[in-house]
């Protein structure tokens, strides 16, 4: 029997790439045999051709639909209908033996399949997406639609992943502790996870540094302070800017890289309202298989994310792929497990549980006495984060409902 995987996520997004694509291609490994559904962007068709050859032979059947974020509401209504449409016909002509809904929207349309052929479904609950949406949306009402309805969803699913154990432990308190069942029964947390054999920068040389440096701008000696990922407000971006003033306020000279998909103009524009100039702020964007060259020149980078409700279910990819660099991280409590996961003793990193200089200053010298010392754990504890060990994870829910077989598919366009 095959799992059918719906994702509004396209697999050729950034997301696709590093959270949906490894591990659907690790279960297929593992003789899982799936058949996909998903929004691809237009500008994305080169890559979706590459990816098509990827999935084709691993026996993965892969269906899209193009994307549309215009106009708002009614073209994401218009990409779910048709979604719907070819999973319930998928439903209906194939042996699917599991429904796996990436996030909110795919589950909307896993419960009305369910329902209709009686298939288990798995309610990838993601994180708190409804509340994000309140707190920062103008489409509130949408938001408020999911909000009620988020119990009943988690309810309804046989089986639900959370990425974080403060998340599925909310889950079950609010809408699980009366169904007689355990935490476990119904929730598995797979926190997201890094490709650790691409995110090792030992194997950048010495020489392939100085030249990205030298490209960046960036002089000998010079201490590099590091993002990664989307540029945005719940990355409470003014704090960041403030601890690269309190960490050159230390080191002297340094430079704020940002390996960002976002605008430069954006991120330079914020950092000048902030009192960082533009010479000290550099922004590139890169692939996935270019980011671990880039973040080999950096030293110690920053994780900050706004510390709510809403960011109980977080669970960064950025740290997961820095811990794998060996890349000491400064990043503020309140989100997701950072409280029980970021540590200098077991993975160089330190944790700030406010912002005021005082505390900013402490935590930055304490991590510059970490970027010094020779004896580095960060990749080593960053293999519980590893994509095979959320393969594994995943493997084992896919079990409760499904045998693993060899199958030989292919792939369509819609």
């Amino acid at each position: 029997m095959r799992v059918l995987y719906i994702t509004h996520n396209g697999l050729a997004d950034h997301i696709g790439q590093s959270q949906v694509l490894p591990y659907l291609l690790g279960l297929a490994k593992d003789g899982f045999a799936i058949t996909v559904v998903s929004a691809e962007k237009k500008q994305n068709n080169a890559l979706c051709r590459e990816i098509a050859a990827q999935v084709q032979p691993a026996g993965i059947d892969w269906h899209h639909v193009s994307y549309h974020n215009w106009p708002p509401l009614v073209s994401t209504v218009f990409d779910l209908f048709r979604m719907y449409r070819i999973s319930t016909s998928i439903a209906r002509d194939s042996d699917i033996g599991l429904l796996h809904c990436r996030s909110f929207l795919p589950t909307l349309i896993g419960l009305f399949i369910k329902k209709k052929f009686d298939i288990p479904l798995i309610f990838d609950f993601r994180d708190f997406w409804a509340d994000r949406g309140l707190y920062s949306n103008r489409f509130k009402f949408v938001y408020r639609f999911f909000k009620r309805r988020e119990g009943s969803m988690v309810r309804k699913a046989d089986h639900n992943i959370t990425l974080t154990e403060r998340a599925k432990l909310i889950l079950h308190q609010s809408y699980l502790e009366d169904c007689g069942q355990t935490s476990n029964e119904r929730i598995t947390v797979i926190p997201t996870c890094a490709d650790t054999d691409l995110f090792d920068t030992r194997n950048i040389s010495t020489a392939d540094r100085l030249s990205i440096r030298d490209r960046l701008g960036i002089n000998a000696g010079e201490f590099v302070f590091g993002y990664l990922g989307t540029f945005h407000e719940d990355y409470i971006p003014r704090e960041m800017f403030r601890a690269f003033l309190g960490l050159r306020a230390i080191v002297g000279s340094a430079k704020f890289l940002f390996i960002s998909p976002s605008s430069r103009d954006e991120i330079i524009n914020y950092a000048k309202a902030c009192g960082v100039a533009e010479s000290d702020v550099c922004v590139v964007s890169a692939t996935r298989a270019e980011v671990p060259k880039y973040l080999s020149v950096i030293d110690m980078s920053v994780v900050f994310i706004r510390p709510d409700r809403s960011t109980a279910g977080v669970s960064p990819t950025k740290l997961a792929e820095l811990f794998a660099c060996n890349i000491p991280v400064l990043a503020n409590a309140g989100v997701g497990d950072m409280d029980d996961i970021v540590s200098p003793d077991v993975n160089d990193s330190v944790l700030v549980r406010d912002f005021s200089d005082e505390t900013l200053t402490q935590a930055i010298t304490q991590l510059l006495s970490i970027v010094c010392s020779k004896q580095r754990h960060g990749r080593e504890a960053s293999m519980k984060f590893s994509l095979s060990e959320g393969i594994r994870r995943y493997s084992t829910v896919y079990s409760r409902y499904v045998q693993p077989v060899r199958s030989s598919c292919s792939t369509s366009l819609s």
